[in-house]
């Protein structure tokens, strides 16, 4: 957690399976900065413009994807297990906010609107069961339909979603097995989306590890909650 005057600004968990990248300002002070130590690679023929045909169409709407791609986390067209170098991924809609966790992908569009994609795991991208992976399509949970979201982060079994300003949490996943959904109780198997009770607050940030989550509030406070083996929830003692 990055702290400004006593009060919490940002806050991050990295992860190791799949990378994006997104476009951040140059002046923006609180981005964590990147492990890698030379230029990337970028695959597809570079990055591009426009669609086909130039003149005064619509740009190209695409995000880049590589890592671990063993359930189709990436969405990219092919199956490939490792994507070694950034790939597009074209996307319907713009793309405002994304996330990775271990088998799936999570992105918001200009809208408010979730979209998903990789291994739908207990059905939590979709009410349709199927063992294939998922490629990038509308979230199809009906607690999530016509709700607005502006940020969203992924651990490994369960996911967090920002309302627009701020306003809730909501959170689930294939399994609660730690409490890290946010739900109040401990759970080895889906759980639904439902909002995670913080006494109102309007919140900031989220972010999640494998299996615990921090909430960032706009004064500055921050929730966490979930397994807590190594000291990771901050309580000031290591739960085993």
């Amino acid at each position: 957690a990055l702290r400004a005057k006593g009060l919490c600004q940002k806050v991050w968990v990295s992860h190791p399976r799949c990378r994006y990248l997104q476009r951040t300002p140059s002046d923006s002070p609180m981005t964590p900065p990147l492990a890698a130590t030379a230029p990337i690679s970028f695959g597809g023929g570079g990055l591009g413009g426009r669609t086909a045909g130039g003149g005064n169409e619509e740009p190209e709407r695409f995000v880049l994807a590589w890592g671990d791609n063993l359930h189709g986390q990436c969405l990219v067209a092919d199956d490939d297990i490792v994507v070694h170098e950034p790939c597009r991924v074209s996307c319907k809609r713009h793309m405002r906010s994304l996330a990775v966790g271990w088998s799936q992908s999570l992105l918001i569009d200009s809208t408010g609107a979730l979209w998903g994609g990789g291994a739908n795991r207990e059905r939590c991208l979709s009410e349709e069961e199927d063992d294939e992976p998922l490629r990038l399509t509308r979230v199809d949970l009906i607690e999530l339909d016509g709700v607005p979201f502006e940020a969203v982060q992924m651990g490994r079994d369960h996911a967090l979603a920002v309302l627009e300003g701020g306003r809730a949490v909501v959170s689930w996943g294939p399994a609660n097995d730690f409490g890290q959904v946010g739900h109040g109780y401990v759970k080895a198997s889906r759980v639904r989306p439902g909002v995670v009770h913080l006494s109102g607050v309007l919140v900031k940030q989220v972010a999640c590890g494998e299996y615990h989550s921090l909430v960032l509030t706009v004064q500055g406070e921050v929730f966490a909650f979930g397994l807590n083996t190594y000291g990771t929830v901050g309580v000031g003692k290591r739960d085993f």
